[in-house]
């Protein structure tokens, strides 16, 4: 859906049922106590990482988001990096770092971060109902961006082994 066919006003009423539905989320997550599962992805070109910023919450993310039904981590961080940014990614393209688990108000959340690397510049297409805005962003200015804290240890790590200074 382009953003210049739906009026402003029904946009910003989107916007907010994905805001209502993202507190929900985590609000059903902490009542039930069971963790929510999803994927991650760090996506490097040269020095720099994709981050999204969602319509929904404040900040920068990697892309990534929730494990439907029965689907694995791999498969939902190919379906959540296609459905956010519009690149598309083989699943062995994709490496697995680990797991981390963290809390957001109170819900526990377990996600699979996965890497990868591309090879060359590609351009980014959002669906300007969740996603804000994609960009690749420089490592050293990305550490400086306010990001949830393994996000923030994940590009510090980048940051020393590709060698980007620490000023």
């Amino acid at each position: 859906i382009k953003d210049k066919q739906l009026p402003r006003r029904l946009i910003n009423v989107i916007h907010m049922l994905f805001s209502i539905a993202w507190r929900f989320k985590l609000t059903v997550g902490r009542i039930s106590r069971q963790k929510l599962k999803g994927s991650q992805i760090v996506v490097l070109y040269h020095s720099k990482i994709l981050l999204i910023q969602n319509t929904y919450r404040s900040g920068y993310y990697l892309p990534g988001g929730g494990l439907q039904r029965h689907e694995q981590p791999l498969d939902a961080a190919v379906r959540e990096l296609k459905e956010e940014t519009g690149i598309s990614v083989l699943k062995a393209e994709l490496e697995l770092v680990g797991s981390f688990n963290y809390s957001i108000d109170g819900a526990n959340i377990c996600d699979w971060i996965y890497q990868t690397t591309l090879s060359k510049k590609t351009t980014t297409h959002i669906d300007p109902l969740e996603i804000r805005e994609a960009q690749f962003i420089e490592l050293n200015t990305a550490r400086k961006l306010q990001c949830q804290p393994h996000v923030l240890n994940i590009i510090k790590a980048l940051c020393i082994t590709h060698l980007v200074g620490n000023e």
